[in-house]
């Protein structure tokens, strides 16, 4: 009887409580941003009393946090259901950065709300595109010849190159080049 009373007395007056709470604020990014391509941002204020927010979305340097490399203002209003994805950009300046390709390298991702800062560490990635290989079999023996595709998603080539991409492979055992002409639309 005593613990059914206390457990009454606790949820009554912790009821005022939770209905007095703030809106519950989100930052949503990916665990890694690739420097000089596009990355998209989310951001959150759910149960939100119908007032527009600001959010400024920004990126500093870690681990001195005392450089802003980034910055971007996003509005939450009633219109767009107090969240928004937005795509932020970091810029591929080398004074930001360490020029060593071995080091782990990461920022500082902050969403400041007009009440509350959320904060993430990020990884960062240099690599701006990828490379798909297709292959005609899963299995090659040493005297079968071999059927591929290469497929490059290279954001930085995309928006610089012309109409043709070559690509050139080699096959360091046989010695032989292979070149092929692409169309990069």
């Amino acid at each position: 009887m005593d613990v059914k009373l206390l457990f009454l007395t606790v949820v009554l007056l912790s009821s005022p409580l939770l209905t007095l709470c703030d809106p519950l604020y989100i930052m949503s990014a990916p665990n890694l941003l690739r420097v000089g391509s596009s990355e998209n941002v989310f951001v959150e204020a759910q149960d939100n009393s119908e007032v527009d927010l600001n959010v400024k979305i920004i990126i500093k340097n870690h681990p001195q946090k005392d450089r802003e490399i980034l910055s971007k203002s996003v509005s939450l209003t009633a219109n767009n259901n107090f969240q928004i994805l937005t795509d932020i950009k970091i810029p591929d300046d080398q004074n930001f950065f360490s020029e060593d390709p071995d080091e782990k390298q990461y920022v500082y991702l902050q969403a400041q709300f007009p009440s509350v800062t959320l904060e993430k560490v990020v990884m960062l990635s240099f690599q701006s595109g990828y490379i798909f290989v297709q292959t005609d079999k899963p299995i090659y023996t040493p005297a079968s010849t071999a059927g591929s595709f290469i497929f490059l998603h290279w954001v930085a080539v995309m928006e610089q190159a012309d109409d043709v991409t070559a690509v050139t492979f080699s096959c360091s055992k046989e010695k032989h080049k292979h070149s092929s002409k692409a169309n990069t639309q």
